[in-house]
C-alpha cells in the first residue's frame, strides 16, 4: 500500500469521524433543547399547581368560616326553639290552670 493510498484511507476515516462528531453534537443540542422545553413546561405546571393550591387554601378558609357561621346560627335556632317550647309549655300549664277553675 502506497503512502497516498494510506493518506486516502486516513482522510476517509477522518471525514467519517468528523461526520460522527457532528451528528453527536447535533443530537446533544436537540436533547438539550428538548430538556429545556420539558423543564420550562414543568416549571409552568408547578406554577399552575401553586396557584391552584393557593386558591384551594383560600376556599378551605372560606368554607371553615361559613361552617363556623352556620354552626353559630344553628345554635341560635336551637335556643329559639327551646325558648318557644318553654313558652308553649307555660301557656299549656296556664290553660290547664284556667280550665281547672
Amino acid at each position: 500500500m502506497t503512502f497516498e493510498e494510506r493518506l486516502d484511507i486516513i482522510t476517509e476515516r477522518h471525514a467519517a469521524l468528523a461526520q460522527t462528531v457532528e451528528l453527536l453534537a447535533a443530537m446533544q443540542r436537540d436533547s438539550f433543547a428538548e430538556h429545556e422545553k420539558r423543564f420550562a413546561e414543568n416549571e409552568r405546571r408547578f406554577a399552575e399547581n401553586e396557584r391552584r393550591s393557593a386558591e384551594n387554601e383560600r376556599r378551605f378558609a372560606e368554607n371553615e368560616r361559613r361552617f363556623a357561621d352556620t354552626d353559630r346560627r344553628i345554635g341560635q335556632v336551637l335556643e329559639a326553639i327551646t325558648s318557644l317550647a318553654n313558652i308553649a309549655e307555660a301557656h299549656e300549664q296556664r290553660l290547664e290552670h284556667l280550665e281547672g277553675q
